[in-house]
């Protein structure tokens, strides 16, 4: 009887559990896709799109931006200064701290910058990380952190594969 009650409860437990992996993995495409259509968006220089997921009351690390428009006007003085910059993704990990808020981590490469003479500037790779919380059903960027590293720093600052 011991031996049914323990194989019953494994059984239920199991059911749970492999959806709240199926719902983790759904979130982890969801958020992936968002950070995707930033790096596009950048890409174009639509600083508007880049702002999309972010919420109303959006927070950088040091508090220099503190809503979304105050972001898009941040990188849209990004696109006037390198009127060329490009960026890519080089590694990524999500954590999830909850089931409604997980933290997107990211070192990436900016290119084709330019100093005010003209002349190219080296790529600048950066350690990002950014809190996604899902409100009614949507993931909406938080806050976020960034930081300059140098290329050789890459492995051990994020320290994981990419998801």
């Amino acid at each position: 009887m011991k031996r049914k009650l323990f194989i019953l409860c494994f059984c239920v437990f199991s059911i749970f559990l492999c959806n709240a992996f199926a719902d983790e993995a759904e979130d982890r495409v969801a958020i992936l896709k968002l950070v995707d259509q930033q790096f596009e968006a950048f890409n174009k220089h639509d600083a508007e799109a880049v702002a999309l997921p972010a919420a109303e009351n959006y927070e950088n690390w040091d508090y220099s931006v503190k809503n979304k428009a105050a972001k898009i006007r941040t990188i849209s003085r990004l696109f006037k200064e390198h009127p060329n910059i490009q960026g890519k993704r080089i590694k990524h990990r999500i954590i999830f701290v909850t089931p409604d808020v997980a933290i997107y981590k990211d070192i990436a490469e900016f290119f084709n910058m330019v100093d005010k003479n003209g002349k190219t500037l080296p790529s600048d790779y950066e350690l990002w990380a950014g809190v996604w919380v899902k409100k009614n059903g949507k993931w909406v960027e938080v806050a976020s952190f960034c930081k300059e590293i140098k290329k050789e720093d890459i492995e051990k600052s994020l320290n994981c594969s990419s998801d």
